[in-house]
């Protein structure tokens, strides 16, 4: 595993400039300042695990909503890209492009090792998506295969509730966690 200089709960977001699918920059602040927001940070899009727990948040997407939080995610790919996989996976919510990872960087998310990526259990897990039809690929639209993701609930005041790194990489909170932690927010 990496060692992270980690971004933690209780500490003020890195407020980084990001693209729209239509290549409009956009600050990450411009989302959470609106309500409490959900930022998931791809790998790459042939990363099946990552996708994986994506489609889960997008099956619960209406109960985000619900509870008056967003949803974005973050890819590597560029605007073009991340249009293309945001229709093909039909998510519901926006997806920004970051091809020179800023905020990957500003949210510490690094590289992980070779076994993060493609240890045994990985692979394995890897096969399983394959067998249920969520079938791994490499793509070279900015990714790196060692990328890690992650996922972080922002509030309105720009202050991280919620860190989570994904090492390895099929290492995800189930979405009641997610769920639970807005709750709590919002009873505040």
């Amino acid at each position: 595993m990496t060692a992270l200089s980690t971004l933690q709960a209780g500490m003020a977001a890195p407020n980084v400039q990001v693209h729209t699918i239509d290549d409009t920059a956009i600050s990450l602040a411009q989302v959470w300042q609106e309500q409490t927001t959900l930022l998931f940070f791809l790998r790459h899009f042939g990363c099946a695990l990552c996708r994986s727990h994506l489609y889960s948040i997008r099956n619960s997407y209406d109960q985000f909503r619900a509870r008056g939080a967003e949803v974005v995610a973050l890819t590597l790919a560029d605007p073009e890209g991340a249009a293309q996989f945001t229709r093909q996976n039909r998510l519901p919510f926006r997806v920004f492009a970051d091809p020179l990872r800023n905020s990957y960087r500003a949210f510490t998310l690094a590289e992980g090792t070779l076994n993060d990526a493609l240890g045994v259990d990985v692979l394995t897990r890897q096969a399983a998506e394959a067998l249920r039809g969520n079938i791994p690929y490499m793509t070279s639209l900015g990714s790196s295969i060692k990328q890690l993701g992650g996922v972080f609930i922002v509030d309105q005041t720009g202050t991280v509730q919620f860190a989570h790194f994904a090492i390895p990489i099929y290492n995800y909170p189930n979405i009641e966690k997610y769920l639970s932690i807005i709750d709590d927010l919002q009873s505040k």
